[in-house]
């Protein structure tokens, strides 16, 4: 017989063949798989066995996925519109790949309780103004009493928060009672922005939803639950995406239990699991049991799932097996049930709902990486690739929010497993793309099998031994080469202090970027001006998910209760809206990238070293790419755009802020890149959605090649001073204009306008006016002569600046000018005291200097190498200003605006370097580059020349081979 069992009423036999083989035959690995061994499988091979079914997901036809409270929410109780949205896409992209969705989500009741928390304040603000109205000036207010209304958090009368007051036992029964009708009211009222959350989303993407909200009834009658399977069936038949919730509204302590589906009332209990926290949980084998009650009919559900065309695998079996195999499931003591319990998590609906519609996979997603070991951080925790009932594992306690914890998802990933014959996974919904990544068998959370790997039959998973007994000899191989012979980590393992997610992230972005660079040029440029169209496609959709941080973030702006942290100042805010004129610019520059010359490969000089011996150095990308952005969500896709041009690798981290829009604008990217390089292209932008801090994403210096920071001083600076990856960026944008006494008037007043008010967020506008103290004259002098008009700039300029709403901050020695002149400036804000202060708003300091010389060093003290501009008429002045102003940028008669990888037609720009190392000023595509250099020879050795067979020629033949 064949290595591996492939049937449960094989169970007594070995996984050797009938005659004894001889000692030199024997198959280790076979030995150690075979049915009838009590060792513990090892690690590699349990993960092996993992990876082998895992890579036939892919071929799962239908997919429920279960998301948790932990996942929809913040840990503020609102919703999570980043995850949101990011799961949206994936469930877009897993059906456009021919997979039927079923989705099982909670959060209606958080997301009721923040809006009737809302409600319940407003209508307290209006009745209280109606009884002050109604009592008169002099009418004595109401005696004090004891509220007795409800606290919508707590669901108790609010007159509990006296610290005096303590319920009886028929009170604290009535409040209990009180509390289940809050939820539902919050259950019910949150459904609704749930759904129509969903809706918008799925429907910007072109998909259909259908929301059912189910009780136990649906299980627990047979008519009942045949509509139920009917009408999901109907529905995916039609590409429609059902969504499904429990129905507290009307069921909030109803519970749903295995004997739901059978009918029975089974005993016993899942012996793995842990109870309670810190107690550690002996193995069980109670599937064996079940097991052996399947081994004929009832077991033919279990090895045939309608799945993709799968070889080996034959039509499944009828609804009738199904019950079938439940019952005997069921007797046989495999599932936990307790009569009296009441069940209020969606993970046992999920995992039985998945058994009802004959799903091939469960995709239980929560706040952690998958099931640990012990509680996630404590001593010797560790990450379980796959988990059977074999597994010792202690639990912690359930998250603060939601009713679940990660004992009940192991429960119900067991229950489906075992019942049905589901796949399940257990996932961070946190994690990037976890979904699309699962399905594509990538080793993703905890896969969770019913039994034993040995005892499983794994060619009713699709899964062949010759897969098996390879996985494990790949396994095997891999780990010993992760440690090397000093006993450190290789590039590719796990980094000290960082999580794997985003080292995966990093890895998966290198292999990207050699696929991208090895691509033609055209397919580089087909990417992008894919990527144009789906921006200008997709611009509704990116406004209403750009609308959705602004109303976040202004809510936080206006609600005196939350953190400073948490809110924008009115310069970001301006950074983080998004419109359709900077939608479309963002169009355009990537259409001016795909139009532009792709520098990858191109050659920037050739050398002819000797006959038969060329030199050349190229452009190539650098690697992977780190860029942490604030504020600004535009910011993504022009990074993205240069990434895709350069053949870099990309990780971005966004700001909470702009989560909505970053997600939409990630998804558009991966969009582009699947739509023409293929599946694994897209994996070359990765956007970090978890948890994770900047200061984890420093740590990856063996995947992370360069960090490009863009957003506040503060942030700049603290990557710059925490991480051992090399920096491009700038820690600040204190731009000046320098206003000449030879300036022409009517450009001066144009260009300073410009520069301060057309973006005053921005980093190229300015924030520091110097005049020239021959232009700062006692009067305006607009109808004067040329001479007048000139002495008369600096106060036209001052009053036009206040005429655009900036605040004027006059420096210390423009106050004592102004006003010794007799005719004081006023007006203005407070003096500048600060006078490399960077405003970002509204706002610029004025300063007088008595010429260029002062100017220069003026600058020289308080600018930031960023962009200076002169306006002048003298071109010896405007010459001299230019070679000696040390800056990234230095302007004569411009706006410091065109500091900018658009205007200066470089398509966009990563951001803006201050540096004097690599590149500086507005980074475009080829400061995303580095050089190497290629050798071709025909058999040159460095002893040729040194014998004098040979001699050097060094002659520079770039120029000859463009010809």
């Amino acid at each position: 017989m064949s290595p591996l069992t492939v049937s449960h009423a094989d169970h007594n036999s070995t996984m050797h063949s009938d005659n004894p083989p001889v000692a030199q035959d024997f198959d280790p690995i076979a030995s150690m798989l075979a049915t009838d061994n009590l060792a513990p499988l090892p690690a590699e091979a349990l993960t092996a066995i993992g990876d082998a079914i895992r890579s036939k997901l892919r071929y799962c036809r239908r997919v429920v996925i279960k998301v948790g409270t932990q996942v929809v929410t913040q840990n503020s109780g609102y919703l999570s519109l980043g995850r949101i949205g990011s799961l949206c896409e994936q469930i877009a992209a897993i059906q456009q790949q021919g997979h039927q969705v079923i989705l099982v989500t909670s959060g209606a009741v958080g997301l009721g309780r923040q809006r009737l928390r809302f409600q319940q304040l407003l209508n307290s603000s209006l009745r209280n103004i109606h009884l002050r109205g109604n009592a008169g000036p002099e009418a004595p207010g109401p005696e004090p009493t004891v509220p007795e209304t409800l606290d919508p958090l707590t669901g108790q009368p609010s007159h509990h928060l006296h610290s005096q007051y303590t319920p009886g036992a028929e009170e604290a029964l009535k409040c209990r009672q009180q509390e289940e009708a809050i939820r539902r009211a919050c259950a019910a009222t949150g459904q609704s922005s749930l759904m129509a959350l969903y809706d918008n989303l799925l429907g910007a993407l072109d998909i259909t939803t259908a929301q059912m909200l189910l009780t136990s009834t649906f299980f627990r009658d047979a008519a009942a639950k045949t509509r139920l399977v009917h009408s999901i069936e109907l529905l995916l038949s039609y590409n429609v995406v059902p969504i499904i919730n429990e129905n507290d509204a009307v069921l909030l302590s109803e519970g749903y239990t295995p004997e739901s589906v059978t009918g029975a009332s089974p005993s016993g209990d899942l012996g793995f699991l842990g109870a309670g926290s810190g107690a550690a949980s002996p193995p069980c084998s109670a599937a064996a049991a079940a097991t052996a009650a399947l081994q004929h009919g009832p077991d033919h559900h279990l090895h045939h799932q309608h799945m993709l065309p799968t070889p080996g695998l034959t039509p499944d079996a009828s609804l009738s097996d199904t019950a079938a195999a439940v019952a005997a499931a069921a007797a046989a003591g495999v599932m936990e049930h307790n009569p009296d319990e009441t069940f209020q998590d969606n993970d046992r609906l999920a995992a039985l709902l998945a058994v009802a519609v004959r799903a091939h996979l469960l995709l239980l997603l929560t706040d952690t990486e998958g099931v640990w070991s012990g509680p996630p951080g404590s001593d010797g925790a560790r990450l379980l690739d796959v988990m059977h009932p074999g597994v010792a594992v202690t639990f912690g306690a359930a998250g603060a929010r939601g009713r679940g914890g990660m004992q009940s998802k192991l429960e119900s990933a067991m229950l489906a497993a075992q019942m049905g014959g589901v796949r399940a996974v257990i996932a961070s919904g946190h994690a990037n793309l976890v979904a699309t990544r699962v399905i594509s068998g990538e080793r993703v959370g905890t896969l969770v099998l019913a039994d034993d790997p040995r005892q499983v039959n794994l060619a009713a998973l699709g899964v062949a031994p010759a897969d098996v007994h390879d996985a494990i000899q790949a396994e095997a191989r891999a780990r010993a080469l992760s440690v090397g012979s000093s006993g450190t980590p290789s590039p590719g393992s796990t980094t000290p202090g960082s999580t794997e997610e985003e080292e995966r992230m990093a890895q998966a972005a290198r292999l990207a970027s050699n696929l991208v660079r090895c691509a033609s040029a055209a397919d580089r440029s087909a990417v992008l001006a894919r990527l144009a169209d789906l921006l200008e496609e997709q611009q509704e959709a990116i406004l209403q998910a750009n609308d959705l941080d602004m109303a976040r973030a202004q809510a936080a702006a206006n609600n005196p209760t939350d953190d400073q942290q948490s809110r924008l100042s009115a310069a970001n805010l301006q950074r983080l809206r998004l419109t359709p004129e900077k939608i479309g610019t963002l169009a355009e520059g990537v259409r001016q990238l795909a139009n532009d010359v792709d520098p990858v490969d191109s050659v920037l000089q050739r050398t002819l070293l000797s006959e038969g011996l060329v030199l050349e150095q190229t452009q190539v990308p650098i690697g992977v790419l780190l860029v942490i952005f604030e504020s600004r969500p535009d910011a993504l896709p022009q990074i993205a755009a240069l990434a895709i041009r350069s053949g870099n690798g990309l990780l971005l981290k966004g700001g909470r802020e702009a989560t909505a829009s970053c997600a939409l604008l990630h998804g558009l990217v991966a969009r582009a890149l699947g739509d023409v390089l293929g599946p694994a292209a897209a994996r070359l932008v990765g956007l970090v959605e978890t948890r994770t801090g900047v200061s984890r994403l420093l740590a990856l210096d063996q995947h992370i090649d360069l960090v490009i920071p863009r957003g506040s001083n503060q942030l700049v600076s603290h990557i710059q001073q925490n991480t051992r990856i090399p920096v491009l960026g700038h820690a600040a944008g204190m731009c000046h204009i320098f206003v000449d006494v030879a300036a022409c008037p009517a450009m001066a007043e144009t260009i300073v306008l410009d520069a301060k008010t057309h973006y005053p967020s921005a980093c190229n506008a300015v924030e520091s006016v110097l005049l020239h103290q021959g232009i700062c004259g006692p009067a305006a002098g607009a109808d004067g002569d040329d001479q007048q008009q000139r002495a008369g700039l600096g106060r036209r300029l001052i009053a036009a600046l206040q005429n655009a709403g900036v605040v004027v901050h006059l420096g210390p020695v423009a106050r004592q000018h102004f006003d010794r002149s007799g005719v004081p400036i006023t007006g203005c804000g407070p003096d500048a005291v600060d006078l490399s202060t960077e405003y970002g708003s509204l706002a610029v300091t004025v300063e007088v200097v008595a010429d260029a010389d002062s100017a220069m060093e003026h600058i020289r003290l308080h600018g930031s190498a960023h962009t200076e501009a002169i306006i002048t008429e003298d071109q010896a002045t405007a010459r001299d200003f230019l070679a000696r102003v040390d800056a990234a940028c230095v302007f004569h008669n411009a706006s410091t605006r065109f500091s900018d990888g658009y205007r200066m037609g470089l398509g966009a720009e990563v951001g803006v370097s201050t540096g004097r190392i690599h590149a500086r000023g507005p980074v475009g595509v080829r400061g995303l580059l580095t050089t190497r250099w290629l050798l071709r020879g025909t058999g040159h050795t460095a002893g040729d020349f040194s014998a004098g067979r040979r001699t050097f020629l060094h002659k520079d033949i770039t120029a000859a081979s463009e010809e």
